[in-house]
């Protein structure tokens, strides 16, 4: 594994899911309990050796189940999620989002920064609100890729949105 982490507080009930590690993506999980709404929490390592398959994103996301937060090094590019390119692996996942009803959530900043720097980094989300959830980078820790946070909040939580000309069904 490449180093990925799911942080959850001692006092969340929660039991790890068996890892996920097939065809370059390798992903750790677990499972929040909740009563009759579980929700999986999963940190995803995705290699840039990887090609843009949509067939490995959709194999990878129906391990999730119907209610999840992906979060990781996807290296996919896609200005959906504010990279400055896109890649034709960023084309296949977000192609992938979309036909699962998942929504795509960034920092908005570069989180790698050797080379040219871009957004690599960042969060798929599907049956959870964009009102109770907030994405910012961990400054505490350091990697060669800036870390990433998403805090979920029984609360609404107020943020300031990004105004967009284009939706997630635009191609």
């Amino acid at each position: 594994m490449r180093g990925t982490v799911i942080v959850i507080r001692e006092t969340i009930k929660h039991f790890e899911l068996e890892e996920y590690s097939e065809l370059l993506i390798q992903a750790t999980s677990v499972c929040v309990e909740n009563g009759n709404n579980d929700l999986t929490v999963t940190a995803i390592c995705y290699p840039i050796q990887g090609g843009a398959d949509e067939t490995r994103f959709t194999s990878f996301s129906q391990t999730l189940g119907d209610r999840f937060i992906s979060s990781g090094d996807y290296n996919a590019k896609h200005s959906h999620w504010d990279s400055k390119l896109i890649t034709s692996k960023g084309r296949a996942l977000l192609k992938v989002a979309n036909s699962i009803n998942a929504d795509i959530i960034s920092i908005r900043k570069p989180t790698d920064s050797r080379k040219i720097p871009d957004l690599l980094d960042f969060f798929v989300i599907k049956d959870i609100s964009f009102n109770y959830v907030k994405a910012e980078e961990l400054v505490e820790l350091k990697s060669d890729h800036n870390p990433v946070l998403l805090s979920l909040s029984s609360n609404v939580v107020m943020q300031k949105r990004k105004h967009f000309l284009t939706n997630k069904h635009t191609d």
